[in-house]
Parts: C-alpha cells; sequence; structure tokens
C-alpha cells in the first residue's frame, strides 16, 4: 500500500526512472526536484497521529489497492482534518471504485496514465482549493447541482450504499464479526447487525459467503 502525504507541491518537468511504477515516480519528484517532506504509509496504524505538527495537508492514496486505501480514506475522514484531504490515483479504476472514492469526499481522482507533470499540475490545483479529474475519469462523472456532489454517470448496485454501509461491508467480508467490526467503529453490535441487514437486502444476498463473493467480484476487496 504506497499513501504519499503531501504538504506541497509545484508543477516542474522531470524524468522518471523506467523501473519505476508512476505512483513511485511521483513521490520521487517530490522528494528529489520539489525538495518536500514526503511519508509512505503503508497501514491505517502508520497514519501521522493529531498531535503531530508535520501531519501533511494532501494524502494520495494508490487506489488499485482498493480495500486498504479506502480503509484509510475512513482513518484521515474521522481525523481533526488536518490530512482529511484525499487523492486517489490508480489505473484503470472501476466504476465501483470510483463511486467509493467520490463518497469518501475526495478532492481528486487522478489516472497514472497521466504525464508526471499533468499529475504534478493537478495536485498544485488541488491544494490551491480546487477539485481536479483525470479527464478519462470526469467524462463518467456528473455534477449533481441539488447536493454540489459528483456522482457517476453510470449508477451501480454498489451506488445505493453509503460510505459507512461500504465500510461495515468491507469489514464483514473479510471475515470480522459484527461485534468486531462495531468495537474497529466504536458502534453497538445491533447498529452493524442494522447495517448487515440492510446491506445484505440491498445487494439481494442471504449470507456471508455471498456477501464475500459480492465484494470480491465487485473490488471491495482484494481475493
Amino acid at each position: 500500500m504506497l499513501v504519499s502525504m503531501i504538504e506541497e507541491i509545484r508543477a516542474r518537468s522531470y524524468k522518471t526512472n523506467v523501473n519505476q511504477t508512476p505512483v513511485e515516480a511521483l513521490v520521487a519528484f517530490c522528494r528529489s526536484v520539489l525538495g518536500l517532506s514526503v511519508k509512505t504509509v503503508h497501514r491505517a496504524e502508520e497514519i501521522p497521529s493529531e498531535e503531530d505538527t508535520s501531519s501533511p495537508t494532501l494524502s494520495v492514496l494508490d487506489i488499485g489497492l482498493a480495500d486498504t486505501a479506502f480503509d484509510v480514506a475512513e482513518v484521515l475522514r474521522r481525523g481533526d482534518g488536518s490530512a482529511s484531504r484525499i487523492v486517489f490515483m490508480g489505473d484503470n479504476i472501476t466504476d465501483v471504485c470510483l463511486d467509493q472514492a467520490l463518497k469518501l469526499e475526495a478532492v481528486g481522482i487522478l489516472s497514472i496514465t497521466e504525464s508526471l507533470d499533468n499529475l504534478a499540475a493537478d495536485l498544485q490545483r488541488i491544494l490551491l482549493g480546487e477539485t481536479r479529474f483525470s479527464p478519462v475519469i470526469a467524462q463518467r462523472l456528473a455534477f449533481d447541482a441539488s447536493s454540489l456532489k459528483y456522482r457517476l454517470k453510470t449508477q451501480t448496485l454498489v451506488s445505493s450504499l453509503t460510505a459507512r454501509q461500504l465500510e461495515v461491508l468491507r469489514f464483514l467480508a473479510r471475515g470480522d464479526s459484527v461485534k468486531e467490526v462495531g468495537r474497529k467503529l466504536y458502534l453497538s453490535h445491533k447498529t452493524i447487525d442494522n447495517y448487515k441487514y440492510r446491506i445484505m437486502k440491498t445487494i439481494g444476498v442471504n449470507d456471508r459467503v455471498r456477501l464475500t463473493r459480492f465484494a470480491i467480484r465487485e473490488g471491495l476487496i482484494q481475493p
């Protein structure tokens, strides 16, 4: 899992190592060319605490690792806001993952097929307060004037689930018990039971095995 914590960025040209992934190249760009503080986080437990004064203003998450990236995003959203500006990056981003990123209030969703210069420019504009989507992402979205939020043009079955329901679904699909999910989310087991019932009714399954298969098939968790 790669989460790049970026405090600020300016767009400049930079030649990447052919052996680097686009996200690794962006991290190298921030460190060696721009001289910025970039922290790599592999698990949600490694996210800087609220007391950490070096906490970044922007968090760039690799959406390719699906459930792990979304778990980290949920933790960031529950923080004090110091690291809550979230950007997802990835390649061949599915509608399901795109829908989840939007529900997590991402301020940017970028395709790693873009040039490094374009990615850096987008991050710069995001840090100035804009919301940015790569062209291949933007063409799949529509702006809802009533909610002032972006949504998928083509709705999926998962689209009807809330961000909290998706979070609960991921925990259940990975094998956590209702009590374990409640403990992790600081909710009662009765509340989680209600979430479980509504989730299973919405997606049309009646047991945990089918729920897990659904989550894997839709890219909500990794096999």
